[in-house]
């Protein structure tokens, strides 16, 4: 188990999170487990939090993949897995994101 990757902390309320794996649809399932990720948006003083990976930037958590209106978009679920997956509405997030399996990115917590 110790060969998995793990969020580590850079600074207080801010993390970084490795892409571990992509499915079929092109999702991207990160090291960000589910209660983490609960834990610790419910200790950030206003509640919100900031997910960047590239040059992209999500702020918003979804309930269901058909959640984003507009093709091309991104946004975060809590998937199957209970990792936060990065997904998009009508596109793959690893062809329209530009990632692939180990690129990290930062979940900051505000």
């Amino acid at each position: 188990m110790s060969d998995i990757p793990q969020v580590h902390c850079l600074a207080p309320n801010i993390f970084e999170f490795q892409i571990i794996h992509i499915d079929n649809f092109g999702n991207l399932i990160t090291t960000i487990k589910e209660d983490f990720f609960q834990q610790a948006l419910s200790q950030a003083p206003h509640k919100n939090f900031s997910l960047e990976i590239r040059t992209h930037r999500i702020n918003c958590l979804y309930t269901y993949y058909g959640s984003l209106s507009e093709a091309g978009q991104a946004g975060v679920i809590l998937g199957s897995t209970q990792n936060l997956e990065i997904f998009t509405n009508q596109d793959r997030a690893d062809q329209l994101l530009h990632v692939k399996v180990g690129d990290k990115g930062k979940i900051t917590f505000s």
